[in-house]
């Protein structure tokens, strides 16, 4: 029975006496004699877990200090990920284009002279990066890395570097000096001039036998090469055997090289008549004599590369184009 002025709720639990751990084991009665062995267990434990405490807080340091360091080094390498962006955003927003890069600009009146006229704001910064996209003309493409062997008046090295816009990646040689060419062909100068303001690599006195060996082009690799109607001069008919015999030296010599400057996917490509005389060089078979396969034949058609004109190239009519007639593009590959 509950005594007078108190109220009890039988639903609430008795209260439980509050424990003291520190007077439990500090009390002389707690243990007998025989708990001995107890105490001794308790103390040493107690005694390791405080040998441990420093540890722990170390063990806590490290991980709060590597954590530390990985947050910020995602915060630094979000930093510079954004300034590259910019960066890339600023070359192609064409703020001050000369000043990045000589290969992105044009005169005022080319297909790029809005980006002098227009003044672009600073939230072009903001931008998403977009990447120049690649275009391509015929088997060639603006990604490829091309070298262009035995050119007349540079004009068909100029009409890729039309076709893509810049030249960065093709490497156009000649035989003849500079001199020598500016005076054999009226556009000569007109062609090279272009070439070296889209950024083309132009070399000269470069032999096709001997190209893989020259100082700008050793260890080089390429992925396109091409002799457009290789010719070794005038010294008989063309249906003379010596006549053929001197061109299938010169043709020969050029696939030698060239197949030692292939990059792992390469074509080396050489566009040649296929009517007699010319078909008796028989180029397929010089291929393989030198360990190249035929990959494809295609047939070869001027109007595809405007302002291509083919040349002569040596006498007194070395300016004037010559009729074509039937002729293909021979690719070729590495075996």
């Amino acid at each position: 029975m509950a005594s007078p002025g108190a109220t009890q709720n039988p639903s609430s639990p008795a209260p439980v006496p509050s424990f003291d751990m520190r007077k439990f084991f500090n009390h002389p009665s707690t243990f007998s004699s025989t708990d001995a062995s107890g105490e001794a267990v308790i103390s040493s434990s107690l005694h390791s877990v405080e040998a441990a405490v420093p540890q722990i807080m170390q063990e806590k340091l490290n991980r709060d200090a590597i954590n530390s360091a990985s947050s910020m080094t995602h915060t630094l390498n979000g930093e510079l990920a954004e300034a590259q962006r910019k960066l890339r955003c600023l070359a192609l927003g064409g703020a001050n284009p000369s000043a990045i890069s000589p290969l992105v600009t044009q005169p005022s009146n080319g297909p790029l002279g809005k980006l002098h006229e227009k003044r672009r704001d600073v939230s072009t910064l903001n931008c998403p990066l977009v990447m120049p996209s690649e275009k391509k003309i015929m088997h060639y493409s603006s990604n490829h890395n091309i070298l262009l062997v035995g050119e007349g008046d540079f004009s068909f090295a100029a009409c890729l570097a039309r076709a893509f816009g810049s030249a960065p990646h093709i490497v156009a040689t000649s035989l003849d000096s500079r001199v020598k060419l500016e005076s054999k062909y009226s556009r000569a100068s007109i062609n090279l001039e272009e070439l070296e303001y889209r950024g083309c690599t132009v070399l000269h006195g470069v032999n096709a036998h001997t190209m893989s060996e020259h100082p700008s082009l050793i260890h080089k690799s390429f992925d396109r090469i091409v002799y457009n109607f290789p010719h070794a001069g005038f010294f008989d008919k063309e249906d003379d055997p010596l006549q053929i015999k001197v061109h299938r030296e010169l043709v020969e010599g050029f696939l030698k090289s060239a197949s030692s400057m292939l990059s792992y996917n390469g074509q080396v490509h050489i566009t040649h008549k296929t009517a007699y005389p010319f078909s008796a060089w028989d180029i397929v078979g010089l291929a393989k004599k030198v360990g190249l396969y035929l990959l494809d034949e295609d047939k070869f058609m001027p109007k595809r590369y405007p302002g291509y004109v083919n040349k002569r190239g040596e006498g007194p009519r070395c300016d004037e184009s010559f009729p074509i007639g039937s002729c293909s593009t021979y690719k070729f590959i590495n075996l």
